[in-house]
């Protein structure tokens, strides 16, 4: 019997990466903007409002067509990371991840 490495098949097949769903990503990005301040977080909490201003921004002039921006795209990356936000279901409207790295902390 022959065993064929998967791993193989997969890497030897191109992917096609699906262009970004700007308008999508907006929607998940004001969700968690709306929810981080209106909910209780914590005692002492308080939302860094210009670096939520700065994602949002960079992923509406995204929607809107304008060229990458590299500047606006790190804004993107470190507002989500600031508040352990899943960057996978902002980005891409995957929210497995996210949801298996919340069910693997004990609480």
């Amino acid at each position: 019997m022959t065993v064929t490495s998967t791993r193989r098949a997969i890497l030897s097949d191109p992917v096609a990466v699906p262009a970004t769903d700007w308008d999508g990503v907006c929607e998940r990005l004001e969700a968690i903007i709306v929810i981080l301040t209106t909910c209780y977080i914590r005692k002492g909490f308080e939302l860094d409002r210009i670096k939520a201003s700065g994602a949002l921004t960079y992923c509406r002039c995204q929607a809107n067509g304008a060229p990458e921006d590299n500047a606006g795209f790190q804004r993107l990356l470190d507002f989500p990371k600031q508040y352990n936000q899943s960057i996978d279901w902002i980005i891409m409207g995957d929210m497995r991840c996210m949801i298996a790295s919340l069910a693997s902390v004990k609480g």
